[in-house]
């Protein structure tokens, strides 16, 4: 039960870190799960429990349920859905499936949180700033009709 579909869990949890440009120091920090354990799973030379999955679903902001599949707690059978898997980058969609994804994505809780100031900050090259004080929203350089 250490994979699904012949993909470690471990490389899975990688996959989606790396997707959120995050590290296992991070995630241990967000969850409460000690880092070395993260490693271990990462490793291959543990299986996640349950209970453990749960703040990392939170976390990463995954359905559980996709968690406890990956993690081979489950088959998709078991769990009674087919789990769609999905490349994990966007090149390789169609646009179809790629705006399929961004739909999922936007219905799950938290995902229309605005940023905190503190994560604008600290990555400033992911979101765009525009100065409250400035209602002049035109296309630089070009004039008022």
């Amino acid at each position: 039960m250490d994979s699904h579909r012949g993909r470690p869990f471990g490389d899975y949890l990688r996959a989606e870190l790396k997707q959120r440009d995050m590290t296992a120091y991070q995630l241990a920090e967000k969850t409460g799960i000690a880092q070395p354990v993260l490693s271990r799973w990462m490793g291959g030379k543990t299986v996640p429990t349950i209970d453990n999955l749960r703040p990392v679903a939170e976390a990463l902001n995954l359905p559980l349920l996709e968690l406890v599949v990956r993690a081979g707690l489950l088959t998709e059978e078991e769990a009674g859905a087919k789990l769609k898997l999905v490349n994990t980058t966007a090149d390789k969609l169609s646009d179809d499936e790629l705006l399929a994804e961004v739909g999922r994505r936007m219905k799950r809780p938290g995902a229309l949180r605005p940023p905190t100031r503190a994560e604008i900050e600290a990555n400033p090259e992911r979101f765009i700033v525009v100065d409250p004080g400035k209602r002049d929203h035109r296309e630089p350089g070009r004039k008022r009709s």
